[in-house]
């Protein structure tokens, strides 16, 4: 018996009679090398509340038991417990908590989104905008297939990592690192798109302002749709991007397109805060930038757009359908949510 041991042994006046082959005891339960603090202190405390040793009998609760313990505890946590901090919680092995929340309750984990913080005016507006839209959708004065949804999203040359999600299963810890240099090269990049078509992507140089948008609507936008020979019936719609919003650009927009306009200080005024309505917030971006970065980093910009225009071009016209036809879906939901995120 080792000197921690026997040293406890002392120290708390209990007699060696009390551990029945306690060496064979301490090799089965901790193989070569069982003297450790936390042994030493779970044993006492089991002595003290028991008079013996010996491990305490497994009370097995029944599945039905399991079940509603693990429900139970999900409902006072809203929802936000980890399948580890229930384990920890109900004393339930995780596989069986992960059994349970997946097979029984038929729950699939999601990850929350962070989104700008609405005040009641931003909703009351958000409100106005999906009950004044749904009314011209159900009145035929705007037709959806005619809305051109438009957006600008950057593209780094090295994608951004999230180590939260990335693990590597190794059996020794191979000290795995990625680099990236301090300021990733980009490239803004222009995309607009309606339930028939999607126009080319347009390469911004350098950041967006109110002059390099306008020049992109005047030799980009305007000449693709009128080849399109749909310039005329488009409903032009931009959210409220400082550059978008300038007084010299909304003015050059009402005098292409008159009031076929859905922006701010429009007849159709895009509401603030508002990505999660926008098509190309919740939709063209994330879906786009999973298929460029699919395969990995690029060597240069030039790669890079390549990549960018090639998986626009792939994208299934039957999808963008599908997305630009729920967007009535989308202001139903705002309502209902009183103007709350959706």
């Amino acid at each position: 018996m080792c000197f921690w041991w026997s040293y406890i042994l002392k120290a708390m006046k209990i007699s060696p009679q009390h551990f029945v082959n306690i060496d064979a005891f301490k090799q089965d339960k901790r193989g070569a090398n069982p003297c450790d603090a936390r042994t030493l202190l779970n044993l006492i405390d089991r002595f003290r509340q028991t008079g013996s040793v010996a491990d305490l009998p497994r009370q097995k609760a029944s599945n039905e038991d399991r079940i509603s313990a693990v429900s139970n505890a999900l409902h006072d946590s809203d929802g936000r417990s980890s399948v580890r901090q229930l384990s920890g919680q109900l004393a339930i092995p995780p596989t069986s908590v992960y059994r349970i929340l997946t097979s029984v309750l038929h729950l699939h984990p999601y990850k929350p989104r962070i989104v700008q913080t609405l005040t009641a005016n931003s909703r009351q507006k958000r409100v106005e905008f999906c009950e004044s839209f749904l009314l011209k959708l159900r009145q035929n004065v705007i037709h959806l297939h005619n809305v051109l949804w438009t957006d600008e999203a950057s593209f780094y040359l090295h994608d951004v990592i999230s180590v939260n999600n990335v693990y590597f299963w190794r059996d020794t810890n191979d000290q795995i690192i990625f680099e990236k240099p301090l300021y990733s090269p980009k490239v803004t990049v222009w995309c607009g798109f309606s339930n028939r078509f999607i126009l080319e992507p347009y390469f911004f140089e350098g950041n967006v302002t109110a002059d390099s948008y306008c020049s992109m609507i005047r030799n980009h936008v305007i000449p693709s749709l009128k080849r399109k020979k749909c310039f005329s019936t488009t409903i032009y719609q931009q959210d409220g991007a400082p550059a978008h919003t300038a007084f010299r650009t909304i003015e050059f927009l009402k005098e292409q397109f008159g009031a076929q306009l859905i922006c701010k200080n429009s007849e159709h005024s895009w509401p603030p805060y508002s990505p999660d309505l926008a098509p190309p917030d919740y939709f063209l971006w994330g879906f786009l930038k999973a298929k460029v970065y699919s395969n990995g980093n690029f060597t240069n910009l030039e790669d890079l757009k390549q990549r960018i225009m090639t998986e626009i071009h792939l994208i299934p016209r039957e999808l963008l359908q599908n997305v630009c036809d729920s967007f009535p879906e989308k202001l139903d939901l705002c309502i209902s949510r009183q103007g709350d995120h959706c």
